[in-house]
């Protein structure tokens, strides 16, 4: 059975899993709408292990860790369903979509998070 490992989302004949969430054009311009800092030299890079070690320690030397607002998980899923969907449903999801659906998605872990301790500590 043949398998083409193309991206789906712009085009490039390899896809790696860092291509699909960190270097791909609907990937880059996602994170470039997040509040975590970004240049060519740091973040994004070509190793997955770079890029997640950024995300969740070396970032917080360049930005306070209360700034901090963009919950990586959900980044990552969304672009990753944006992926999923146009392979396997034709559904081209704009870079807005994945940022909307991220901020969706945090408020509501906030709001239950919330409710959560409150019911555990009260």
């Amino acid at each position: 059975m043949r398998c083409d490992n193309y991206c789906p989302r712009c085009g490039e004949p390899e896809e790696t899993v860092t291509h699909a969430i960190f270097e791909s054009q609907p990937a880059v311009q996602a994170w470039e709408l997040s509040s975590t800092p970004s240049s060519s030299q740091t973040f994004p890079t070509s190793s997955i292990y770079t890029n997640m070690d950024y995300l969740f320690w070396r970032k917080n030397s360049i930005m306070q860790p209360t700034d901090d607002i963009d919950f990586y998980p959900w980044i990552i899923w969304y672009i990753r369903k944006a992926r999923n969907d146009k392979l396997f449903r034709s559904i081209d999801t704009q870079r807005v979509s994945v940022r909307r659906g991220t901020m969706q998605m945090m408020q509501y872990l906030h709001l239950h998070m919330h409710k959560l301790l409150r019911k555990h500590n009260p």
